[in-house]
């Protein structure tokens, strides 16, 4: 009997559109698996008689193929997990006739001469942000570029679309006779990361991850959007039309909060670990872990011209997921009174959900450039 892996090849080499909506479609099986558990054969029946289905009409005409937060994590991610109910916080636009109302969400700006930004899905938890922005070009001649995308690179990178397509990003639009578009977007915030993709009508969607730490029920925030025409390989500065896209975003709330009951000399790299604090969200459990440095010179020896940071590991030793922000945020000096004098520091990370915060958990220390490892111990939390 053929397996589901076998049909790819029953019907022929499908183009990168019609791959795309069959991404989608078992995307969306899955999230209906994590809604509702079925069987594995019965959830692998309907994976197969969707993609037959979808095979044998040659389009998705019921099949939503715009990405959002949760296919950016399932689909450009490795590993990522979060709770069933991260899918209520999700605070989602609405197409409405005569313009886009947005859910627990307000906006203005985002327009420019050669394309509009708008927020598509976000989640604000009071510790990350995940914010999907779509940008519509003004023409359907621009091909929309990703930040940091270079010319040279392969215009397979730019999403399943172009699977297959050995051609890089310029060739292929001077094949399409198309007009390279380069963007961006930022944002004030700390450990801001981006990824991007092109959708069949020519939307660039970014997804932006940063960690952004408030109590305030609700956040306005400021993305600075950027686009300019590349011309002859570059682009001027006079040429960048700028605008900036205003949000505001509810805050979704932490779910609960454990710290550690004592303290843990690390020896062998001269600290001592004070206070852990785990906060659980339903897309990760964000972690601050505050160390003292007791002994300098085994500090020193231990750290190089580095830092030493923690990794959260289970009983073999292995490390455990990240979370589904971009994790690992780096060390920062707390308190000092003196570089010599029992410095402070605080690493944050980040570390996969669970269904309830861990009632221990073991950190293990280590050299953030060497990646020497040094001792591990575990702490009770409550």
């Amino acid at each position: 009997m053929r397996g589901i892996n076998d049909l790819k090849n029953a019907f022929g080499e499908a183009d990168g559109g019609f791959k795309n909506n069959v991404y989608h479609t078992l995307t969306e099986l899955k999230k209906l698996e994590e809604r509702k558990p079925m069987k594995k054969k019965s959830l692998l029946l309907v994976a197969a008689i969707c993609v037959m289905c979808l095979l044998a009409a040659g389009t998705a005409l019921a099949i939503n193929n715009t990405w959002g937060i949760m296919d950016f994590l399932s689909g450009k991610r490795v590993g990522v997990e979060v709770l069933p109910e991260a899918s209520d916080i999700v605070q989602t636009e609405i197409q409405q006739e005569g313009g886009i109302v947005l859910t627990d969400v307000t906006q203005e700006g985002g327009e420019s001469e050669l394309g509009a930004f708008s927020v598509r899905e976000a989640i604000f938890d009071g510790l990350n942000l995940y914010i999907v922005v779509e940008v519509k070009p003004a023409r359907a001649d621009y091909l929309l570029l990703g930040s940091g995308t270079m010319l040279d690179d392969p215009i397979s990178n730019m999403g399943p679309l172009f699977e297959g397509i050995s051609d890089t990003v310029e060739e292929y639009a001077s094949k399409n006779d198309m007009t390279l578009i380069s963007t961006s977007v930022g944002l004030t915030a700390d450990s801001v990361s981006l990824d991007s993709i092109l959708e069949a009508d020519g939307t660039l969607v970014y997804m932006l991850y940063a960690r952004y730490i408030s109590e305030e029920p609700q956040v306005t925030l400021e993305i600075s959007c950027t686009m300019a025409e590349v011309v002859n390989g570059t682009y001027s500065f006079e040429d960048i039309k700028r605008a900036t896209l205003t949000i505001t975003l509810q805050n979704s709330g932490i779910l609960d909060t454990v710290s550690n009951v004592s303290t843990a000399e690390y020896s062998d790299c001269g600290i001592r670990v004070d206070k852990i604090t785990l906060i659980r969200t339903p897309m990760e459990i964000y972690a601050e872990i505050e160390y003292t440095v007791t002994d300098w010179d085994k500090y020193t020896a231990a750290a190089g011209t580095g830092d030493i940071r923690f990794e959260f590991i289970n009983e073999n030793g292995e490390t455990l997921p990240r979370g589904a922000s971009t994790g690992d945020s780096g060390v920062m000096l707390i308190s000092s009174d003196d570089d010599r004098t029992a410095p402070r520091y605080m690493h944050t990370a980040s570390i996969r959900v669970t269904v309830e915060m861990p009632s221990e958990i073991t950190l293990r220390a280590f050299n953030v450039e060497s990646k020497d490892r040094y001792e591990a111990h575990t702490f009770e939390m409550r």
